[in-house]
């Protein structure tokens, strides 16, 4: 199931994102493993994806989106809360 929400991290941002566990398939078996986040950077109605399967850096956030570095650390932050990778 996804979750849609306003991300307001206490610096004057404010993101308006989907995310969630996503089902996967590998190998006719079924995994739920898989974490998915958009920001919905174009006024909710597209923005970029990242699915991950365990704990994530800003870096590799800023890389796979194509965002900030700042954008990357919020958002890599709330992946690894939301999921309790450590």
């Amino acid at each position: 199931m996804m979750t849609r929400e306003q991300l307001q991290p206490g610096n004057g941002a404010n993101y308006d994102i989907i995310y969630g566990w996503a089902p996967c398939r590998v190998k006719g078996k079924v995994r739920v493993d898989l974490f998915l986040l958009s920001w919905m950077k174009n006024g909710g109605s597209g923005g970029v994806s990242v699915i991950v399967s365990q704990k994530v850096y800003p870096s590799y956030v800023a890389e796979k989106m194509g965002i900030g570095y700042e954008d990357a650390r919020v958002l890599a932050e709330f992946i690894n809360e939301r999921t309790g990778w450590k």
